[in-house]
């Protein structure tokens, strides 16, 4: 048990490259190996269940980076496990063996539910488009008049695994939507131009896709004459404000400024919403009544800011769109399960 939770935090702590989605997984993925292994040593499902929270609480702390990504992951996972055990436990006594199954069974079902939520974001994307997009009202009486392409304009930045998905299921479900994608390239890693090539690789018909890369140099000019900008977020507070790229914020503060009907959407998962006090860790627990978004604190991590909730328009998850006031009440709910899993703080 001590040595897959060591070789498990190793793993995430040193890994290289993935992204903190799917650094959450892998510690949900190794949650369920160390889950077996607790129960060769563990004689009733209390220490059994005492050994997967002390193993939970080491791989969330494992990548500070990614604390705001695998603490939601490992909270619902664990709240499932909790309720089917207490259903075993009513059933008649259950073995540390089946109960370990039983929780590495919840994980696995968990790890797959999480493989298709950016599937799910396009769907609630959609639905957006289709009872909210000013833009695309319009688009079909522009084209019928000749006064233009009837191309809705989308502006992002970086490379979202859920706006590319979103874009691919919007084009595949509404077969008259035209989009001309910009996306600005903010960081050295070129991850604009490797969105725009996943993206173009995806889908073959270029009369109803366009898509730039455009250096964030020139961001005045990119944002000008746009109809939606599309925004991933790392982390979503309890009052809204989303925490992602450095350049973000200045990209929407430009939108605004330019395209007076502009709406800013942010896809995200639910996982992103972060519990009351745990938006910007330390700093914010000694200032619990501090704004995340006026203070953008980098948190020893660079290129990082917060873009205010007033900024927003629409927050859009894998359970369809919600609005600033369900956020406040999903975050408390995640603050109540976290006291509730793994105590006060």
């Amino acid at each position: 048990y001590d040595s897959a939770l060591k070789a498990a935090v190793e793993d995430l702590k040193y890994a290289r490259g993935p992204t903190a989605r799917q650094i959450a997984d892998a510690a949900l993925a190794h949650l369920a190996h160390i889950g077996d292994q607790a129960a060769r040593y563990a004689d009733t499902w209390g220490e059994l269940w005492a050994m997967l929270l002390y193993a939970s609480k080491h791989l969330r702390l494992a990548r500070r980076d990614a604390y705001a990504a695998v603490t939601p992951c490992l909270l619902r996972a664990l709240s499932t496990t909790a309720s089917l055990f207490n259903e075993k436990q009513e059933q008649g006594c259950a073995g540390t063996a089946e109960l370990a199954r039983i929780a590495a069974s919840t994980f696995d079902n968990v790890l797959m539910e999480r493989k298709i939520v950016d599937e799910h974001i396009g769907r609630s994307f959609v639905q957006w488009l289709t009872t909210c997009c000013a833009k695309l009202e319009r688009a079909s009486k522009e084209v019928e008049e000749g006064i233009g392409s009837g191309a809705v304009r989308v502006l992002t930045l970086g490379n979202s695994s859920a706006i590319r998905t979103a874009i691919l299921h919007a084009l595949t479900t509404i077969p008259t939507l035209v989009l001309n994608v910009t996306i600005l390239e903010a960081r050295s890693k070129t991850e604009g131009a490797q969105m725009a090539h996943q993206i173009l690789m995806s889908w073959s018909d270029r009369t109803r896709l366009s898509v730039h890369v455009v250096s964030c140099s020139a961001m005045r000019a990119a944002a000008r004459d746009i109809d939606v900008m599309l925004l991933g977020a790392e982390q979503i507070s309890s009052k809204g404000a989303v925490r992602n790229k450095t350049g973000t914020l200045a990209a929407v503060q430009c939108a605004r400024m330019l395209n007076a009907g502009v709406a800013v959407v942010v896809l995200s998962d639910m996982d992103k919403i972060a519990a009351p006090g745990a938006e910007i860790g330390a700093s914010m627990r000694r200032n619990p009544h501090a704004d995340p978004a006026t203070m953008n604190i980098l948190e020893g991590k660079t290129g990082i800011e917060w873009i205010s909730a007033g900024l927003v328009d629409a927050y859009v998850t894998e359970k369809g769109i919600v609005n600033v006031g369900e956020i406040k009440v999903l975050a408390r709910e995640l603050g109540e399960l976290e006291e509730y899993i793994f105590g006060r703080k």
